[in-house]
């Protein structure tokens, strides 16, 4: 699977992109019918290690796509963070290490209304750059609509 990526991510390199995220990269959170395979915490962790180093090998930035559960032990491993829905479920708190460190978090809502998640996002306890996109997670919503 790594190869694959190292695969993947040599390709990205090579077409001049800046950064990747790795998607499922949450897969020990979730059942076996979402991911096919049960993997523990401590092989999750390992494997998004490898990832990010396989970004920064490629010189490319490495973005950590929602395993809030271990970012304590990721933020120094990636450079960035990408969060779903975070203040519809009341887990933003779990980025700020990310914005402790002084790396930014890029986060989307798809069914909270701006007015509920833009004024926490957008202040200095989170300092989040937020959008909102399409209720039905269309991958044409254009255009989006940013936290201001």
């Amino acid at each position: 699977m790594l190869k694959m990526n190292e695969v993947r991510v040599a390709r990205c390199e090579r077409a001049g992109f800046d950064g990747v995220e790795f998607d499922v990269v949450e897969a020990y959170n979730s059942s076996v019918s979402t991911t096919g395979w049960r993997i523990s915490a401590a092989i999750q962790l390992t494997y998004n290690e490898a990832l990010a180093r396989i970004a920064h090998e490629h010189g490319l930035s490495a973005g950590l796509k929602n395993d809030l559960g271990q970012i304590p032990e990721l933020v120094s491993h990636f450079d960035y963070a990408i969060n779903e829905q975070c203040f519809q479920y009341d887990e933003c708190d779990n980025l700020s290490l990310f914005v402790e460190a002084g790396k930014p978090v890029f986060q989307v809502e798809y069914r909270t209304p701006l007015e509920d998640f833009c004024p926490q996002a957008n202040s200095a306890t989170y300092g989040f750059n937020s959008i909102l996109k399409a209720r039905d997670f269309s991958l044409f919503d254009t255009p989006y609509t940013p936290c201001r």
